[in-house]
Formats: structure tokens, C-alpha cells, sequence
């Protein structure tokens, strides 16, 4: 047993380094990065009634000028090309809720009204898109306009997966962020599929994802493979052991979980989103789901000033500027923010899709109420 570990950490040990160093895997020169990492996590809840939860969480260490936003159905859009010239186009076939960003409907988390959602999270220093010519220019797309042509056109990932060959997406310069955002993203609908798409050596790669989470770099592969590392985790405590007569016993709960990585880096938070979303107890229904996934994303909540960098000679530190709960069962799009810890909810059954302009709610609006309970006592 010793043995067969300790060659599963050298096989695991010798991947990591082929991701760092080789080509095919590791990032290359064209590759795209950024000074600002986010530390996003996406996950996906199971209910015992059939309901599907999925929870996100935003880290950025500036923010966007976030809302929520609704895109109606026939909205038409034109996506962008190289050189000036009009891109891939299209007219959304259902209605759109999210958070957007830039005051523009830019999506980075969204759901639609038949039950499709998608979270585009930072992926630096591997993301690498298509090559776009002349030729081609009609059907290119820039990376933050992926979201938005999927929300709108497609009910499952399964039609998305068959109609993203149809579509180029390239290096196009974000003139808000002053650079080429660096994202992939993870795609699921209401009749569980779940699956990944990552742009990498100029290639799309497309992974089905029956565990139902994403975070960052490296790319998905490498952090399936990591999981190898924590097959010891477990719920349940471990038993006490006897050397040379000496009962060991755990000095307190949670020894199946010791070596549960803590940290805020994206290995260690998809490993922790793994063993949480699948070790906890299923969920009756939805109210029990969104409780549950909002529970989880306690876990990977970032304080303002413990992740910190420098950015242009400044200090700046990421923060959890908003998360979203999505039922995408019953369409209802649940959120809270950094300042605003108050659960705040849309329900898309309650929405009027059918008209002809976009409307917006700014996320990040408002600080809780805290409910006084002194007039309770004496």
C-alpha cells in the first residue's frame, strides 16, 4: 500500500512538472495573464427532489461596476472581430438574467429561462484563443461575448457542445479592462449535465464534469489529477490506533478530514469545493439547497487584505466582492455581496422576457439590515 502511494505522488509530481515546462499543457508564450487573479470557485448542488443548485463566488481586486442584468428574447447582437469588422451575429431565442459587468451585458454568471447557466472564471497564464482571419471574421467572437451567445441560444450543454465549432473565439482587447480577459468557463443546465471549456494552445478543449466545480489555473485535466493527492479524505473521523500498546486517538472532530487544504489558492480551493459539495448530506429540496450552497460558500469567502499582490507598484488584495446562488430548476437567481451580507432573490417565472431593451440593477447596491432584538428582553 506504501508502495502504490508513493508511486501515485511521483506519477502525480512529474504531470505537475509537464504542465510547467512542456508545451502542449503548460502556458506558452501567447498565452494570456494577468496581475489581477481572481480566486473564483463554481459548484454544483444535487437535491433529493431533482433540484439543481449551483453556486459562484467573485473575487477581483477592483470591481466592474456589476448588475444584474435581463436580456430579453430577440435581442440582437454582433460580436466583436479583428480590425473593426462585425463579427459572429445573433438574436437570443430565450431571455437572460445575470450579473454583468461595465454596464454593458457582458456576462461572468448567468442563467436563462430554459435552465442553461454559465460562470466564466480567470484562467491566467494558459488561457490561448483562436486564430481569427479574414475569412473568418464573421464568425468571431471576443471571450467576454462567449457567455452571452450561449445564455442566449441554447437549453442545454449538449446543443452547446454541438454549435461552439461554429464560432471562433480570439484575442480581442477588452478596452475596460485594457487587455485580453484570460477566462474559461463551466456550463450547466437543468437536466444535469455539466461541462468545461477551456481555450488552450489556440484549441478549444471541452471536458464533460460530473463533479459539477471549477476554479482556476491550472487547466481542468491537471486538477483532476491532483484530487489523486487527497484520496485519503474522508466524513468520517478516523478510528483510534494502537502502537506498542499506546491507544492514538484524534485530538478532536474532523480527523477524516486532516490535510483538507485551507488556503485561497485555486488547487487547493477546487480540492476543498470537492470534498464539501460531496460529502455533505443531500438536500431535501430547493429551500435546503440554497441554504446549503450558500453554507458552502462560507468556505471560500476572501476578507479584504489577506490575499494580497502588487499591482503597478501598487498593494492591492483580492476580495469576495459578490456570490450568486442559481436554482436552475425552479429559475431563481439568489445573490448577496461583500457590503450587503442580506439575501437578496429573482425569480425569472416573475420576469418579462418578451420586450425590447435591456434592464439593470446595480449588484452591489446597499449595506445589510442588521435586525435589533434588544426590545425582546426585560
Amino acid at each position: 500500500m506504501k508502495k502504490a502511494y508513493f508511486l501515485t505522488l511521483l506519477m502525480t509530481l512529474i504531470f505537475c512538472l509537464s504542465l510547467a515546462f512542456s508545451q502542449p499543457y503548460g502556458a506558452s508564450k501567447h498565452s494570456l495573464d494577468s496581475s489581477q487573479d481572481q480566486a473564483c470557485t463554481a459548484f454544483r448542488i444535487n437535491a433529493s427532489d431533482g433540484t439543481i443548485i449551483l453556486g459562484r463566488s467573485m473575487e477581483f481586486v477592483s470591481n466592474f461596476g456589476d448588475n444584474i442584468t435581463l436580456v430579453p428574447r430577440g435581442f440582437q447582437y454582433t460580436g466583436t472581430a479583428p480590425n473593426g469588422k462585425p463579427g459572429f451575429s445573433w438574436k437570443t431565442k430565450y431571455g437572460i438574467l445575470g450579473a454583468s459587468c461595465y454596464d454593458q451585458p457582458q456576462f461572468t454568471d448567468g442563467m436563462n429561462e430554459a435552465g442553461l447557466a454559465v460562470s466564466s472564471l480567470w484562467f491566467p497564464g494558459f488561457a490561448e484563443y483562436q486564430e481569427v482571419g479574414p475569412e473568418n471574421a464573421s464568425r468571431s467572437m471576443a471571450p467576454w461575448e462567449l457567455t452571452t451567445w450561449a445564455l442566449g441560444s441554447f437549453a442545454t450543454v449538449e446543443e452547446f457542445r454541438d454549435a461552439i465549432g461554429k464560432v471562433l473565439v480570439w484575442n480581442a482587447i477588452s478596452l475596460a479592462v485594457g487587455t485580453t480577459t484570460p477566462q474559461h468557463y463551466i456550463f450547466y443546465d437543468a437536466k444535469g449535465g455539466c461541462l468545461v471549456l477551456e481555450y488552450v494552445n489556440g484549441q478549444a478543449n471541452i471536458y464533460d464534469n460530473s463533479l459539477g466545480v471549477m476554479t482556476n489555473s491550472p487547466p481542468f485535466p491537471w486538477h483532476l489529477t491532483n484530487l489523486k493527492n487527497y484520496v485519503e479524505l474522508r466524513a468520517q473521523n478516523v478510528l483510534p490506533v494502537n502502537i506498542s500498546g499506546i491507544e492514538i486517538t484524534g485530538t478532536s472532530q474532523g480527523t477524516g478530514m486532516l490535510g483538507l487544504p485551507g488556503d485561497y489558492t485555486s488547487p487547493s480551493r477546487f480540492v476543498r469545493c470537492v470534498a464539501l459539495t460531496q460529502t455533505a448530506y443531500p438536500p431535501k429540496d430547493a429551500a435546503e439547497g440554497v441554504n446549503m450552497a450558500f453554507h458552502i460558500l462560507n468556505a471560500f469567502d476572501i476578507t479584504k487584505g489577506v490575499v494580497r499582490t502588487e499591482d503597478n507598484g501598487k498593494e492591492v488584495s483580492d476580495y469576495t466582492q459578490w456570490v450568486t446562488v442559481k436554482d436552475i430548476t425552479n429559475k431563481v437567481l439568489y445573490y448577496r455581496t461583500y457590503d450587503n451580507l442580506d439575501l437578496r432573490k429573482v425569480d425569472l417565472n416573475m420576469l418579462n422576457f418578451g420586450g425590447n431593451k435591456t434592464e439593470s440593477v446595480s449588484l452591489l447596491e446597499g449595506r445589510e439590515e442588521i435586525q435589533d432584538l434588544s426590545n425582546r428582553f426585560n
